[in-house]
């Protein structure tokens, strides 16, 4: 019996020994990340709190969005954009002219748009190694496409935009802030100038910014606090007020006199260089030369809010700012803003060949002088940033290639339309 009750009481302790070290192993498997999970459960929480938000949001805003893109009018219901016999109809009733003075309709032809587009693209286009060539390779793309006028392209051999340094003999050129190091004169300059005398001994001067393109340009956009411009009147984003201004002193020797209305300006940019002509065409018309028209391509944010209207009244009356809401660019700096009409490619998200579907808006300026405005939430960062699109495709979207492809889609649109209405009508 003895024998029996040890042996039964040997089992026992076995069993329970086992169970303990089961539940040693088990606890200690799990220990270390119940642990982890107790320390970071705060920052764990905060996260999915933070992301749900930024979820609902997200989802809230897109859908307010689609509804609200519904009633923004299309650019090609406008009467604004044309092409073909209409644009050559409406150029001829117009004589050609739209002055802030005058009182026909407000139309741009959309393969002269195109074309600006295209050549507001030509610096930093080819692969050449000096000033002489990259003029040498723009004259060439005017000469072949039929463009009768010539081609200023500033080759300089100090610092243009910076002042004389002990060091001067080692940059030469220059770009904005800072003279430019020799090794990167492939693309110093920030602007060219066509300019061309017609028959009636009208002339005309047609200003190209190129975007960023060195790193000088860089800290350009960077320089973004808003300061005081006197000879405005408005606040602006310093780096592209101070790269306006010096861009405007250098090109005003060769525009001839003030105040000559035989003697028109037109001024576009791209990116960085869109923001700059919005500034250089004010500027320009504010010392008294007849600026036509100007055109912003993907053009960053240049004035404070607060003075919008006065900058709207600054440009000139044919102020066009082109945007696409895959692109992050016209939505910097967040704390300034854009003037000028908006001609705006918008995506609802569906997409044709794997690609997004757009559809071609139209905002005039007035809509954003006006606070309470059903279309005010069209310039609204938070209504229409949606940031995992817009990284997705910003390789693609900020270029003047795609701007190009997408102003395409309301060509056509145009031309279909024109042509239905060339079509004799059948009577019923």
């Amino acid at each position: 019996m003895r024998s029996l009750r040890a042996l039964q009481t040997s089992k026992l302790r076995t069993s329970i020994l086992r169970r303990q070290k089961s539940t040693k192993s088990t606890t200690s498997a799990v220990s270390p990340a119940t642990q982890s999970t107790k320390k970071l459960s705060p920052g764990i929480r905060f996260a999915i709190a933070s992301s749900g938000a930024i979820i609902t949001s997200s989802i809230y805003t897109r859908h307010q969005r689609a509804s609200y893109l519904t009633d923004v009018p299309r650019a090609d219901q406008s009467g604004v954009f044309f092409t073909g016999t209409k644009a050559a109809d409406m150029e001829r009733s117009t004589g050609g002219h739209h002055g802030e003075h005058s009182n026909t309709i407000l139309t741009r032809d959309i393969h002269e748009l195109d074309s600006i587009i295209e050549r507001t693209g030509l610096m930093g286009k080819s692969v050449s190694k000096s000033v002489k060539e990259e003029l040498l390779s723009i004259s060439k793309w005017h000469q072949d496409r039929g463009f009768r006028g010539g081609v200023v392209l500033r080759e300089l051999t100090s610092p243009l935009f910076s002042p004389q340094s002990t060091f001067s003999f080692l940059m030469e050129g220059g770009d904005d802030v800072d003279p430019i190091p020799i090794d990167q004169l492939s693309q110093r300059e920030c602007y060219y100038l066509y300019y061309e005398i017609k028959p009636n001994a009208q002339s005309m001067h047609q200003i190209f910014c190129r975007g960023t393109t060195l790193f000088a340009d860089v800290k350009t956009c960077l320089v973004s606090n808003l300061v005081y411009d006197d000879e405005l009147g408005i606040r602006l984003h310093k780096g592209f007020r101070d790269h306006a201004t010096r861009l405007v002193d250098d090109v005003e020797p060769l525009l001839g006199h003030r105040h000559n209305k035989r003697a028109t300006v037109e001024v576009s940019g791209h990116s960085l260089g869109g923001a700059v002509a919005m500034i250089v065409a004010m500027k320009l018309k504010k010392r008294g030369y007849y600026v036509e028209k100007v055109t912003s391509i993907a053009g960053t944010r240049f004035c404070a809010f607060d003075d919008l209207e006065k900058a709207n009244k600054l440009l000139p009356r044919d102020a066009l700012r082109i945007e696409d809401d895959l692109d992050c660019v016209p939505f910097l700096p967040p704390w300034a803003s854009s003037a000028g009409d908006k001609l705006w490619f918008t995506h609802d998200g569906s997409q044709i060949f794997g690609r997004p579907q757009t559809s071609v808006k139209y905002i005039p300026r007035s809509v954003y002088l006006q606070k309470q405005h059903q279309l005010s939430w069209t310039d609204n960062i938070y209504l229409n940033l949606r940031l995992p699109e817009a990284l997705k495709e910003q390789n693609i979207s900020h270029r003047i290639r795609s701007y190009r492809q997408k102003l395409s889609s309301l060509g056509t649109v145009e031309i279909e339309q024109e042509r239905t209405d060339s079509r004799p009508q059948i009577n019923k």
